[in-house]
């Protein structure tokens, strides 16, 4: 199957003229622009420094979560995720980049969903199953994309009711698609168990876990797949937050 990064560009039957650096026009951007313009370097490093940036743009700022949007800054991260996407480095930060992105943001959530952020998500956990970054990151991306707060969906403070509820039904397609269709249960359990020493890993699972479990339909499939078990050693371990909330839901 061809990836982003290995498809060449299509050639045509002109003949490029040979102009030096120095007579190439380069835009002058602002902040955020430059910044999206710089994921599509070639350079791992420069690729990095831009999702590290916008992460902590978009994590301290609403205000910067709606310019992002504004210019396609969430299809840029996916487009990069998908052009890098053999790099665990790469994958890690863009994670927490599009979590970052939609906080609190639902339109951005629903553009990412719609984008295929959860897939997204999903495949890195999958390629990276040795990466202690990924699990986490991939956690935040998830929490973010059904909207997980104190266990349950919550309202996204830029929207107005109509907006908000088809954020809700978004929120309620991703959340069962992860369980039934991309078998993200069973990727996260799986992490759990692989990283039991990692606080944010018991964390980020629990957090997602806390608002499936709130879904009575699917109680069913949480506890099949072993989230009681994971979710008891979080407990014990860590104290991890959520974890009783969990229980509660599972075995009412």
């Amino acid at each position: 199957m061809q990836t982003l990064s290995s498809v060449n560009p299509p050639r045509d039957n002109y003949t490029c003229s040979g102009a030096t650096a120095s007579q190439i026009a380069f835009p002058l951007l602002d902040r955020i622009p430059k910044l999206i313009w710089d994921l599509h370097s070639n350079v791992l490093d420069v690729v990095c420094d831009s999702l590290t940036c916008l992460w902590a743009l978009f994590l301290g700022s609403q205000d910067h979560q709606a310019e992002g949007y504004s210019l396609g800054a969430h299809q840029a991260i996916l487009a990069t995720m998908h052009k890098w996407q053999h790099s665990a480095t790469i994958q890690w930060q863009g994670c927490r980049c599009l979590a970052a992105f939609c906080k609190a943001n639902g339109n951005g959530m629903m553009a990412l969903a719609r984008l295929g952020a959860l897939e997204t998500g999903i495949n890195a956990m999958i390629l990276f199953k040795d990466s202690p970054n990924i699990p986490w990151s991939a956690c935040q991306l998830f929490a973010a994309l059904i909207r997980t707060t104190s266990g349950s969906k919550s309202k996204s403070t830029n929207m107005n009711d109509d907006d908000n509820l088809q954020c809700l039904v978004m929120a309620d397609q991703c959340m069962h698609r992860f369980v039934h269709e991309l078998c993200g249960v069973d990727l996260l359990v799986e992490a759990m168990d692989r990283f039991p020493n990692s606080v944010e890993t018991q964390a980020g699972g629990c957090a997602v876990f806390a608002c499936l479990s709130s879904e009575k339909e699917l109680v069913g499939p949480l506890v099949k797949a072993g989230v009681a078990r994971v979710v008891g050693a979080a407990l014990e371990n860590h104290n991890v937050s959520h974890a009783k909330e969990i229980m509660r839901n599972l075995f009412r």
